[in-house]
């Protein structure tokens, strides 16, 4: 019997992989294409992954999908009015001979639009746009310059590459631009400075070793030589003066700009308690958001009325300038809160939950207890002291609380915060906490995610021998499905770590239930990357949210008019709601739960970013 229900569930998981692959498409999975291409009104064509090579023109008068891969061009981009092409976060790259141009018709918006053919000329058509969403790569040779010309000569040819812009918040700041030997004539760079109202010269192109055939009529356009300048990179948190409680989580936010745009994960944070003291390291590789990046930080334990922080990030130019920030000077004071960890004693059901923390003295421990539906909350008056441990079901230990009884049973989702010995629980709302979460999974397929930060995302460590041998756990990245056993006590597989914001599907053998221990959620929101197409994503919070209010329509309306669905799997059915770009509609998911995984379907062809505010 059991035979067979695998024998179903794998069936499912197959046509779930067909289910999530379907709006990726293969319309063009050969390499070349002799006669060029012809998109006709009302078709639809996908570019798929691949590199293609077509050796003549590309028109488009119906739908081109550029999906993920690179369209190399020997021929014309033949764009109609009415054509639509949807760059997805793929390549369209010209190449050719020396002495031989390309026209490029209409308004595009590419994703990476690139030419270093030497000598290529490309001729854009005149009074239109060419909007490029993440790099600009024209880089011909010494001696043997790619032309940029208009299609009308003294009309101007209009580009706007695509960098970070503080006037447009949902803009990007991870595109950039490799701008070198090319010969440029009337061309006017709306993304420019000077001679555009409301912005700054920090917008520029910078053509390095290049010619201004325009003698100056280039707008902002610059040939004097490549980008030099260190981003601008300011500490808005914290402020001088303000003071911060040890032993507490807060938010460093920061801004940074520069003409070449940021460089992804680039930011560095540091501290220091004094202006005599080296710098301590907070993080590195951060990832940075715009127009305010905000990084969570452990303030540690050491009083002083002289601490500061330092932010390093660094710019998309050759020169990889790096551009430094310091806050002024804030206070860490003695805090009232006590840092907690937490851990499993074991995997077996019935197993002991530690909660520990590093003070010499025992510090008041506060425990909130749910029916596993999340129903975390920060308000003291919900928090009851844990004054006698031995019969709440605790032991008591030095350094550390025993509860006991909570692997695979107990109370379904328990969470624990520390204030100092006779602090007053009015403090509880501002202190952090950690917990457990149950999540029962039965025979078969579930869509799950885990309703903590695990205090440790190692799967071995996270999940562990809770579930049986051959149960298996499956993640979609976008493209294709990653999937891990246990085998002999441990995960064996592409899964290495089982991560907060992400939905996992599981086949499972026998009826188990699964603890996950970790941190509760505390930054002002959880940052969460969507593509276009299928997610598969989770919710992170031990509490319910209602869809309204989760932000989701804002990431599904990006850039703009947007619509989406978001689909979850009872076990037996599916139930979604529907975005239909201005309100939510055909609501079966009124709110996202915790312990509950997700797939959202983003229509629009770009990425974007969900920002899921803390409920809190």
């Amino acid at each position: 019997m059991i035979n067979q229900k695998i024998k179903l569930v794998l069936f499912s998981l197959l046509a779930l992989t067909a289910f999530a692959l379907a709006p990726f498409g293969a319309g063009l999975a050969g390499t070349s294409h002799a006669a060029g291409i012809v998109i006709g009104t009302g078709s639809t064509l996908d570019a798929g992954t691949a590199t293609i090579t077509v050796p003549g023109n590309i028109t488009i008068n119906g739908t081109l999908n550029g999906s993920q891969g690179t369209i190399q061009l020997t021929g014309n981009w033949e764009k109609a009015t009415k054509g639509i092409f949807n760059c997805g976060t793929g390549t369209v790259e010209f190449i050719g001979n020396s002495g031989t141009s390309r026209n490029i018709r209409y308004s595009t918006d590419f994703y990476n639009l690139r030419c270093t053919s030497e000598g290529l000329n490309l001729i854009f058509e005149a009074n239109y746009q060419q909007t490029i969403k993440n790099k600009l790569t024209l880089a011909g040779t010494s001696g043997n310059l790619i032309k940029l010309i208009s299609s009308i000569p003294g009309s101007y040819w209009i580009i706007w590459p695509y960098l970070y812009d503080p006037a447009i918040p949902t803009s990007d700041a991870t595109g950039s631009r490799e701008v070198s030997y090319v010969n440029v004539k009337d061309s006017w760079n709306k993304r420019g400075g000077a001679t555009t109202p409301g912005k700054t010269t920090q917008y520029v192109i910078y053509a390095n070793n290049s010619t201004d055939e325009s003698s100056n009529s280039n707008i902002d356009w610059s040939f004097s030589g490549i980008d030099l300048i260190p981003p601008q990179v300011t500490v808005e948190a914290p402020a001088t003066g303000e003071s911060w409680p040890a032993n507490t989580s807060q938010n460093i936010r920061f801004t940074c700009t520069d003409e070449s745009g940021i460089k992804s994960n680039s930011a560095n944070l540091y501290y220091s308690t004094s202006e005599t003291t080296a710098w301590v390291t907070i993080e590195t590789n951060a990832p940075i958001t715009q127009p305010v990046t905000i990084r969570p930080w452990s303030v540690p334990n050491i009083p002083t009325t002289e601490a500061r922080i330092k932010v390093t990030v660094q710019d998309n130019s050759p020169s990889q300038n790096t551009g430094t920030g310091i806050s002024g000077k804030f206070s860490i004071v003695v805090s009232s809160f006590e840092s907690l960890s937490i851990s499993r004693e074991g995997n077996t059901p019935g197993s002991a939950i530690r909660i520990s923390w590093t003070s010499s003295s025992t510090p008041d421990v506060y425990a909130l207890y749910g029916d596993g539906t999340g129903q975390y909350v920060t308000a003291e008056t919900t928090w009851n002291k844990v004054t006698n441990p031995t019969a709440l079901g605790y032991q008591a230990y030095n350094g550390y609380l025993l509860h006991l009884n909570q692997v695979g049973g107990g109370s379904p989702e328990a969470y624990y915060k520390a204030l100092a010995p006779g602090a007053s629980n009015t403090l509880l709302p501002s202190a952090e906490a950690v917990g457990k979460f149950d999540i029962t999974l039965p025979v078969g397929l579930s869509l799950i995610s885990v309703p903590l930060i695990p205090a440790s995302s190692e799967i071995n460590s996270a999940i562990g021998n809770q579930l049986s041998n051959n149960d298996k756990i499956f993640n979609f990245t976008g493209s294709a499905w990653i999937n891990s056993t246990l085998i002999g006590g441990n995960w064996s597989g592409g899964i290495t770590n089982i991560l907060p914001d992400l939905g996992y599907w599981t086949v499972i053998q026998s009826l188990k239930t699964v603890t996950i221990v970790g941190s509760v959620p505390n930054s002002p929101a959880r940052t969460i990357e969507l593509i276009s197409g299928l997610s598969l994503k989770g919710s992170s919070y031990p509490a319910q949210v209602s869809i309204e209010s989760s932000g989701l329509s804002e990431a599904l309306l990006y850039p703009a008019s947007g619509t989406g669905i978001i689909y979850y799997f009872t076990g037996s059915a599916w139930k979604s709601s529907t975005w239909n770009g201005t309100a939510w509609v055909n609501k079966g998911i009124p709110y996202l739960q915790p312990k509950c995984g997700y797939w959202i379907k983003r229509n629009n062809s770009d990425s974007s970013t969900w920002n899921y505010p803390r409920p809190y």
